[in-house]
């Protein structure tokens, strides 16, 4: 063995297997032996700090240094040979008290020996893994394992022979090859969950200055009217149908259905939902938009940058979706293709004749393109503040084999960013849905990092108006959406003071009415606002339920927009009463408890509530 240490830890690290234990004040984090599938030759000390290696998987040398610096050690791989993926290093192994961190949404914190936890045990460090590290609680240590490269990394969490559950990485190739230097970093200290997000912020900001909400704000003021804005998808009566219907027909967007939206938005003005983002998925108009902003609020408008309908199936297409369809006219040339040589396939389509059809999907080279010819002309015409672009954040990282615009992961990611950094720079509030946090600097809010994919409800994505209610409220809402011993704000305690995240719309404030609470409750801890996704009957049928919950779940939102969390911590050994800090001196006690907590000063929290301190 190898022995590295300074003045803060010491790693010691066994030659034969690859393994490392990382040991700092009274507590050591040991790997385990879990990975059977590399050798390791010619290990060798370099210099105090660094040992170098080779490391062998499916007969490819991976050049490997590991080094101990002052506040976290590194692993680095590298190979010029062709390669499919390789798994390296192997997981730490956890005890029973243990807690793992995943930022999955806006976060997870698992008990890793509570063996009926459901988690995914493979995901792609970004979309719904929304940062690029994981981590774990010991009493009051942690340690924190970054990961540099997330466009060409998977996570995977196991469980080990002793049955608890832990994670490692693996790499997969860029084009064929490693293509790059691979790089994790695994820092370690005392302290609590705030402290870990502390320490990754700080190596954030090490990797790029991070833009601020107020610093956006002084470039775009209408952001100051988008503090705690709730968030408003309002479809039409059978507009959200007529998505799905396979003799749907394009409908005229009347007077009558215009008057309605418009004395809809006056309704929700005198009830005292002050503060919207009024979005606009079918066919709006300039005076509509102009009366909606009159009363103070944002609008925005739906776009997309991935699907495009093959022109082969287009005859098969209903009217509604041709109509939706703004891209045809790039297929097939602007289409990401694979490596196999066959078009990307992307979300499918039901026909008229009621199968079902995929489409492909647009580079991201090539959407840029578009979007400069579109998005200009569609502001000017019609006066949106606000534009939602689906999917840029959530979808896989694509590569493209097209010789024209060919692409690796990380140049996709780059594109993204291009897309949304131009939007915004034309003094639009950009959104996008979930939240990759390489891309933090180029959008202002996400939908959907609040509401992880592997939670949500069956087909949340094309079920935006559902409401369940009882019995056919999904096991994973009420037992892991909304269960507040598993949540954690990881997320705001990096990046509130950057964006502002809400639930995803098929995952929406009403959609489980009653959970609504509780999800206020959420808001209100996290300082986000709420997202509301309903027709034009719901409103109806639920105002009065709507209007209780925006001011519930708003009012923590508009006083913290643009403020660090300083602080997230568990009052009660339950986790069900749980308090947030702000830069600004806010705090919120939330109760996620059935019944009443009385705080240490005698305050009286009800069940499902909160206070807010320091206003």
């Amino acid at each position: 063995m190898i022995i590295l240490q300074n003045n803060l830890a010491k790693v010691v690290f066994y030659k034969k297997t690859g393994l490392f234990d990382i040991s700092f004040d009274d507590v050591v984090f040991k790997q385990s032996d879990f990975l059977k599938n590399y050798t390791v030759q010619n290990a060798c000390q370099k210099d105090d700090n660094t040992i170098c290696f080779d490391l062998i998987s499916d007969n490819v040398i991976y050049k490997t240094a590991f080094s101990l610096k002052d506040e976290y050690a590194q692993i680095s791989l590298f190979s010029d040979d062709k390669m499919t993926n390789v798994a390296y290093p192997q997981p730490f192994g956890t005890q029973k008290g243990d807690l793992g961190v995943y930022p999955i949404g806006e976060g997870y914190v698992y008990p890793v020996d509570k063996q009926d936890l459901v988690y995914k045990p493979m995901r792609k460090m970004y979309g719904d893994i929304s940062m690029g590290f994981w981590g774990f609680l010991r009493n009051d240590a942690y340690l924190l394992c970054v990961v540099e490269n997330i466009e060409d990394a998977h996570l995977h969490t196991v469980r080990c022979d002793d049955g608890n559950l832990t994670s490692y990485v693996s790499w997969i190739n860029e084009k064929g090859c490693l293509g790059y230097k691979r790089n994790m970093r695994f820092y370690f200290g005392k302290g609590s969950i705030s402290k870990m997000c502390h320490t990754y912020r700080k190596y954030r900001e090490e990797k790029e200055k991070l833009i601020t909400f107020d610093e956006r704000a002084k470039l775009n003021p209408n952001l100051n009217k988008f503090k705690g804005a709730a968030n408003v998808w309002l479809w039409n009566d059978g507009g959200l149908e007529s998505l799905y219907l396979k003799d749907a027909k394009v409908r005229a967007i009347t007077d009558e259905i215009l008057n309605e939206r418009r004395k809809i938005a006056r309704e929700m003005k005198d009830m005292g939902i002050d503060r919207v983002m009024w979005n606009d998925f079918e066919k709006s108009n300039k005076d509509t938009i102009e009366y909606i902003k009159s009363l103070g609020y944002i609008v925005g408008s739906y776009d997309i940058y991935q699907d495009v309908i093959p022109k082969d199936v287009l005859h098969l297409m209903t009217p509604v979706r041709k109509d939706r369809c703004k891209h045809i006219e790039a297929w097939p040339n602007d289409m990401i293709v694979d490596n196999d040589g066959s078009m990307h396939k992307a979300w499918y389509l039901t026909g008229i004749d009621g199968n079902k059809y995929d489409q492909n999907s647009l580079c991201d080279m090539c959407a840029i393109k578009y979007a400069t010819k579109k998005i200009p002309d569609d502001i000017e015409e019609n006066g949106y503040t606000a534009r939602f672009v689906d999917t840029t954040m959530a979808a896989e990282l694509m590569e493209c084999y097209n010789p024209k615009h060919p692409m690796t992961r990380r140049d996709c990611m780059r594109y993204r960013k291009i897309l949304l950094r131009f939007i915004r720079d034309m003094g639009v509030i950009c959104g996008t849905e979930c939240a990759m946090e390489e891309g933090v600097n180029s959008f202002d809010y996400n939908e959907g990092n609040m509401s992880p994919s592997y939670y949500r409800a069956p087909d949340a994505g094309r079920n935006m108006t559902t409401l369940y209610y009882g019995d056919n409220v999904p096991e994973r809402i009420s037992q892991y959406m909304l269960n507040a011993k598993y949540r954690a704000p990881l997320w705001e305690l990096i990046y509130h003071d950057c964006v502002v995240s809400y639930w995803y719309w098929g995952d929406s404030q009403m959609c489980c009415p009653e959970y609504t609470q509780k999800r206020d409750l959420i808001n209100a801890l996290y300082g986000t606002p709420p997202l509301y996704s309903i027709n034009v009957t719901q409103w109806h049928n639920m105002k009065e339920e709507i209007a209780k919950s925006y001011k519930r779940a708003t009012k923590v939102a508009y006083l913290t927009c643009g403020k660090k969390m300083v602080s997230f911590e568990y009052i009660t050994d339950d986790f069900l009463v749980q308090k947030t800090t702000f830069e600004n001196g806010i705090s919120v006690i939330a109760n996620f408890k059935d019944e009443e907590y009385e705080d240490f000063d005698g305050t009286i929290i009800k069940s499902n509530d909160y206070i807010v301190l320091g206003e």
